[in-house]
């Protein structure tokens, strides 16, 4: 996390007022699991989720994952009609991106990837 909030500075404060209005997606893509889900469901449902992104980029389709979109479970469950027994996993907000929005000039820093990737050979 310390990577991800160097020099945001004042970035920060277009965080906040954005992330309320869950970044003005105009769509937000939820994924879920059934209660009792096995780790490789866990992958599967990544690996989904990561072609839905992909997807959309192909089609000039702007998308993100925020923890915002999932923050209040019991209210997704209620609003959206999701069954108790499907627990939200991840929220994938879908939308054109706009270029004059503060929010979106923001970039973080990332780990190296030496930090992150062990390859053994």
């Amino acid at each position: 996390m310390k990577y991800w909030t160097e020099n945001l500075g004042e970035a920060q404060q277009y965080m906040g007022p954005s992330s309320a209005r869950l970044y003005d997606a105009p769509a937000v893509v939820y994924l879920t699991l059934p209660e009792g889900y096995s780790d490789w469901s866990l992958y599967d449902l990544g690996s989904l989720g990561n072609s839905i992104i992909l997807s959309a980029t192909a089609r000039g389709i702007a998308s993100m994952t925020a923890y915002q979109f999932v923050k209040y479970p019991e209210m997704l469950h209620q609003e959206l009609e999701i069954p108790k027994v499907e627990k939200i996993i991840v929220g994938i907000g879908l939308g054109y991106r706009d270029e004059d929005t503060k929010v979106n000039e923001i970039r973080s820093s990332r780990n190296r990837l030496e930090e992150v990737l062990k390859i053994r050979v």
